[in-house]
């Protein structure tokens, strides 16, 4: 044994070392505890960054819209209100429902300050002090002046203005309701800022009590197409509306039955729409009732929105009462919207719409649904169901559709014929078998029908990239008849036989043929040649020297 060896100097080493790790491992849970705290903090920090970026999109764009805020007949007061002074009135009450809008959105309530004194600032506070951020919407305020003080300092007005107000997580139900209220306000720092205010009624907007005598035989006697225009088709149509092959293709479909079409009017407002009254008047002219779809491809169910649908819809309200508009559609399968904006959200987003319509147009309304929903369905006054599935499915739709004791539309049924969809195609005879069956099963429930579409589409593009949808028209792209126009000429046709289900494989077959030969090449040609490499290789090997 060495004598500079000391078992006590291994044992203190051993020690040391110990506490040396223990250090490195407290120092790296340390760092480990503050590196997540950083990233929360800073998942946080862009948290709030995004509500606040959003209450700001929110917010702004309500600064430059018109026809929000109404001045009804002033009540005689002591002073003559100023047309600039209404102005400034009319900005400085606008600011300040922004600025409640953007506290409940984001929960920051240092700007209320700003347009809020008084017993009103302590009801803002409240208001908006929830720990749960919502959404809070206002519009079509319509105010009636009761009193302008002599020295111009207070204003008073009665303030009557729709409102929405929901969760941000969409999970409850969105409260959408009219208030009426007074007013007012006092100049205070260069602005007029509210000073009080006082609910004098809110309530839900209700369905109003119209009843459509004859809807349900109209409904019943529905037989039309969902139009899809072959020159610009889905969204391409209003921006390129053509009047000239609008009332080519609505001469067409007089001439092949149909008494009812259905329009589709995107939302945000297209480019062209102003010609919508041109298409109702050429549908009027060839006898065709019209289902205008509104909100076609919108999904959001933000209540932010509201103000600017409703100002589109105020748009067409006076269009929508043309005689030709039989039914109006408010969304297109609008359940496939369920999942990803919130049931409840949806069904207190439509019913709200549902009651607007209602009152403005006096037509009877209608959402489009894949399955009828308990909710929906209260509502609306048709029930309309979409089904592209076998037509033995379709029974126990239309039997949980009859429920509800009322008129039901089979709005979009089809089946296409492109035979060169692998691995589902279709031929012509079995589109007009489809449609044989379902028009049966549609006459034996007494429900009218949309078939989708008139003309298979060669150009634009198809929703989703399916290029399926091109090949659902009853007539084909250039005009020619289909064997389905047979059917809805009264004509009947035979089920597909087993040499029409195996015949229309015979693309697929032969594409496995044309497989099945290559290979077969490949081994046969591939077997010499492996077979002369070997042969070579034995030819060409060096012998080993002795």
């Amino acid at each position: 044994m060495s004598p500079d060896f000391h078992p006590e100097d291994s044992k203190t080493e051993r020690r040391l070392k110990s506490l040396i790790w223990l250090a490195f491992a407290v120092i790296g849970l340390a760092a480990t505890l503050f590196g997540l705290l950083g990233l929360s903090n800073l998942y946080a920090y862009f948290q709030k960054a995004r509500v606040v970026d959003t209450a700001i999109n929110v917010v702004s764009p309500r600064k430059t819209e018109t026809g929000r805020l109404i001045w009804l007949q002033d009540q005689p007061t002591p002073r003559v209100l100023e047309p600039f002074m209404r102005d400034q009135i009319t900005n400085d009450y606008r600011r300040a429902f922004e600025e409640l809008t953007y506290s409940f959105l984001t929960g920051d309530q240092k700007g209320l300050k700003t347009y809020y004194i008084d017993a009103a600032l302590d009801d803002a506070l409240l208001a908006s002090s929830s720990p749960e951020k919502q959404t809070f919407i206002d519009w079509d305020h319509h105010l009636s002046l009761d009193f302008y003080s002599p020295d111009g300092s207070v204003l008073a007005f009665e303030d009557s203005y729709q409102y929405a107000q929901g969760s941000r997580d969409h999970q409850e139900r969105p409260r959408i309701a009219q208030r009426i209220q007074d007013v007012v306000l006092k100049q205070d720092e260069g602005l007029w800022k509210i000073a009080q205010w006082r609910v004098k009624s809110d309530y839900e907007v209700s369905q109003p009590e119209l009843l459509f005598p004859q809807l349900e035989e109209t409904v019943r006697q529905m037989r039309g197409v969902n139009y899809i225009a072959r020159s610009s088709p889905f969204n391409e149509l209003w921006p390129n509306l053509s009047l000239t092959e609008i009332n080519a293709d609505f001469a067409t479909l007089e001439r092949l039955g149909f008494n009812t079409v259905r329009i589709f009017i995107p939302y945000p407002e297209p480019e062209g729409l102003d010609k919508l009254t041109n298409v109702l008047d050429i549908a009027e002219l060839y006898n065709l009732k019209v289902i205008p779809t509104l909100l076609d491809t919108y999904t959001c169910y933000c209540l932010e929105d509201l103000p600017n649908i409703i100002a589109q819809f105020s748009k067409l309200y006076e269009l929508l009462s043309h005689p030709a508009v039989v039914l109006i559609d408010l969304k297109n399968e609008a359940d496939r919207d369920f999942e990803t904006a919130g049931i409840e959200q949806v069904r207190g987003f439509l019913a709200y719409l549902i009651s607007t319509l209602k009152r403005e147009t006096g037509k009877p309304i209608t959402v489009g649904l894949i399955e009828p929903d308990p909710v929906l369905s209260e509502q609306i006054d048709v029930i309309s169901l979409h089904h592209y599935l076998s037509p033995e499915a379709l029974t126990p739709r239309l039997e949980a559709a009859e429920v509800y004791n009322k008129p039901i539309l089979l709005e979009e049924f089809g089946f296409h014929s492109w035979n060169l969809k692998l691995p589902d195609p279709h031929t012509e005879q079995e589109q007009a078998w489809y449609y044989q069956t379902m028009l049966k099963l549609s006459e034996a429930k007494q429900t009218g029908w949309l078939a989708w579409t008139l003309y298979d589409l060669q150009k634009g593009d198809m929703p989703g990239s399916r290029d399926v949808e091109r090949h659902l028209g009853i007539l084909k792209s250039d005009g020619q008849s289909k064997e389905v126009v047979k059917v809805l000429q009264g004509e009947k046709v035979l089920a597909p036989s087993l040499k029409d289900k195996v015949w229309k494989f015979r693309y697929l077959i032969a594409l496995m043929g044309l497989t099945l030969l290559a290979a077969t090449l490949f081994i046969y040609i591939f077997k010499p040649l492996k077979k002369l490499k070997k042969l070579l290789s034995q030819v060409t090997r060096k012998e080993p020297k002795g």
